[in-house]
């Protein structure tokens, strides 16, 4: 802005500054520095101290509708982080996305101040939670670690239990080596909250198996029946939901069994079978009215690693997802035998069996599944 200056004459014939023009000098001046404080205090405050910025939406968003619109953009940012995990001088990567590490949206989660700008268009401060808690895959962590550990001894073996019917056995579990789990994960929770992806240091120690915790094995156990049911999206497609059967045992004869047989290596359980009043089967079987083709064929006379090969991934193809009792396929849809079957491990249950190659044969994890791919009607 130009200064304002008006000369005007005295009796002295001497030129005078014009009083009005040395005030809106002095405002000019005025405005200007009260616009570069007040520009200073909104960058410091709403910039760097709150950088979120959302419009006249805001307001009438509840904590989890804002919450769930941020969950998204967080999760498949954490499946990109990795930490090195630097084991008794070895590393090895730990990647987020492995082990299936998302955000949950919901209570206790992480909150942040955030600004906005009511119907008025006036800002205003609210506080959200934007990432929630962090939820993973702990069955493929404790694999992790178990795979780890293998390199430097017998791994710790932990209590377990495996159901087969009505008919549940316990595992007493063994001591051995290993990384410990609680300390490792809650390392890579406090990195993740302080965004800090440096390499964590670990190591490998003695450790001796938990006592078999009944109380919590009963808590995972019971449950009561519930019908299948299938719902249908806009398109007609069915999604189906499995039945549940409900499963109960007796809490206090199961644990005077552990206590008085303390030396056994495994403990077997009756349990109590409550069955729902609407199968799966049922439910689908309005969407499956024709059988269009069978096709058998045998493995009888395979050796026992190929039986196992064979009926592993025939049982990964009828459980796959949703799926308890068969894969069904809607018109359109896209089958794909490595994408079901998944990867022939053994930590997926898969064991070494002949398998042929174009220099001849010799053995693999998973050899005998391509009797199951190439089996059709």
């Amino acid at each position: 802005m130009s200064a304002n200056y008006r000369y005007a004459r005295n009796d002295s014939n001497e030129p005078d500054i014009d009083k009005k023009g040395c005030a809106i000098q002095l405002y000019s001046g005025l405005g200007i520095a009260l616009l570069v404080l007040f520009g200073s205090i909104y960058y410091i405050f709403a910039v760097k101290l709150f950088p979120m910025e959302v419009h006249n939406s805001m307001p009438y968003m509840t904590q989890e509708t804002i919450a769930l619109s941020m969950q998204p953009a967080v999760s498949r940012s954490l499946a990109d982080r990795r930490f090195t995990l630097q084991v008794d001088g070895k590393e090895t990567e730990f990647r987020l996305g492995d082990f299936e590490f998302t955000s949950s949206p919901y209570a206790d989660g992480h909150s942040e101040e955030v600004t906005y700008k009511d119907a008025k268009g006036e800002e205003k401060t609210k506080t959200v939670t934007t990432r929630g808690n962090l939820c993973f895959n702990e069955t493929a962590v404790h694999d992790f670690i178990y795979q780890l550990a293998k390199q430097y001894g017998t791994p710790m073996i932990a209590p377990k239990y495996k159901i087969d019917g009505d008919k549940m056995t316990v595992y007493k579990g063994s001591d051995g080596v290993g990384i410990d789990y609680d300390t490792l994960i809650g390392t890579v929770f406090d990195r993740i909250k302080a965004d800090d992806y440096s390499p964590i240091q670990t190591k490998v120690v003695t450790l001796t198996t938990p006592e078999v915790d009944i109380d919590k094995i009963y808590n995972e156990v019971k449950c009561g029946p519930a019908d299948a049911y299938v719902t249908e999206d806009s398109a007609g497609n069915p999604k189906f939901t499995a039945d549940i059967i409900g499963k109960d045992f007796d809490l206090e004869a199961a644990r005077n069994t552990i206590q008085s047989q303390s030396k056994k290596s495994k403990w077997t359980i009756k349990l109590t079978l409550t069955y729902p009043n609407v199968s799966l089967k049922e439910v689908r079987a309005p969407y499956c009215l024709d059988v269009l083709s069978t096709c058998t064929t045998s493995y009888k006379g395979s050796t026992p690693e190929r039986i196992n090969n064979v009926e592993r991934a025939a049982d990964n193809i009828n459980h796959f997802g949703d799926f308890t009792d068969g894969y069904i396929m809607q018109p359109g849809d896209e089958f794909s035998f490595n994408g079901v079957v998944g990867q022939r491990t053994e930590k997926n249950g898969f064991m070494k069996a002949p398998v042929y190659l174009s220099s001849g044969s010799s053995e693999d994890y998973g050899g005998g599944i391509c009797q199951v791919s190439t089996t059709h009607g």
